[in-house]
């Protein structure tokens, strides 16, 4: 099973043909598979991209399972001494009657935080699987293991020293960053705010398509809040198919009910409900949007 994009794929597909492995799809999923079955657990050091996934082993009778380094795709499990329940979502549990027990110290990180972090859920005995780990499932026994972390450069030496050349070298790294995910089989767009973090985006995914498509989503009742001015400039800088969403306090409230049942347990980040209508609406345009929340 896998949820997510594995970016660099036909990269490996090549060399892993140069073995001899022979492929029955164009797929991403497939390649990762065959990458695995080659090198175990290390594949995933070799992984641009994001995801959750599991492998089933029938000759070793094990279930490896692992979430991508940032921990984008979510991956919630439950673990008794009989069952053993993994998705991408608590609501898929629940249709199992797992124990819905509350965890009053998840109930304070959130309290603290406005989220529940991993490995925390709200749930005492449901567990979200850490970023840059994974897993093995072996006779009842879980072997976890952490594949990635972000290093501390504070003591070792500056990869760059010179802020010019940092600068050029961040630019460098979102370019390829922003290249890699417009590459798509469905329509592609841009959610834009206006804000510095989107309009970057937008600008280096402007250089990959005569034809983006971006997406702001407007206040008509707070003023205070709208930033499609900003928004719009950008679109018309970069000239990008542009659509504004412009909603009223009414429609906030309408969407109110759908956006809870999305969200699964307790979550305090004020933009979730509007980001919700902004996905709703743009969905029926485009079937993959980039945002520039990462900054966040």
């Amino acid at each position: 099973i896998f949820n997510g994009e594995f970016f660099n794929y036909l990269e490996h597909r090549k060399l892993l043909q140069e073995k001899g492995f022979k492929f029955r799809s164009q797929s991403d999923t497939e390649v990762l598979l065959q990458l695995y079955i080659e090198e175990g657990p290390e594949c995933l050091k070799k992984v641009n991209g994001f995801f959750a996934l599991a492998i089933y082993d029938k000759n070793e009778n094990t279930l490896f399972i692992a979430r991508d380094r940032m921990g984008v795709k979510p991956l919630v499990y439950y673990y008794d001494a009989e069952n053993f329940v993994f998705a991408s979502e608590l609501k898929a549990l629940l249709k199992l009657n797992i124990p819905k027990e509350i965890d009053t110290i998840s109930l304070q990180h959130y309290l603290h935080l406005n989220y529940i972090p991993a490995p925390h859920s709200i749930f005492k005995k449901v567990k979200k699987l850490d970023p840059g780990t994974y897993f093995f499932l072996k006779q009842n026994q879980l072997q976890e293991k952490v594949y990635y972390h972000i290093e501390d450069r504070s003591s070792g030496p500056a990869q760059v020293n010179d802020y010019e050349k940092a600068k050029l070298k961040l630019v460098e790294l979102m370019e390829e960053s922003v290249r890699l995910r417009m590459i798509s089989d469905v329509p592609l767009g841009c959610f834009l705010s206006g804000g510095i973090d989107s309009s970057v985006i937008t600008a280096l995914a402007a250089k990959q398509t005569k034809h983006l498509s971006t997406f702001s989503i407007g206040f008509k009742d707070e003023p205070l809040f709208d930033e499609t001015y900003y928004a719009q400039l950008v679109a018309k800088k970069y000239a990008t198919n542009h659509t504004v969403f412009s909603l009223s306090n009414s429609d906030l409230f309408e969407h109110l009910q759908g956006a809870l049942n999305y969200l699964d347990e307790p979550f305090a980040d004020s933009s979730a409900l509007a980001v919700y209508i902004l996905s709703k609406e743009t969905r029926k345009k485009v079937t993959v949007a980039l945002s520039g929340d990462g900054a966040d």
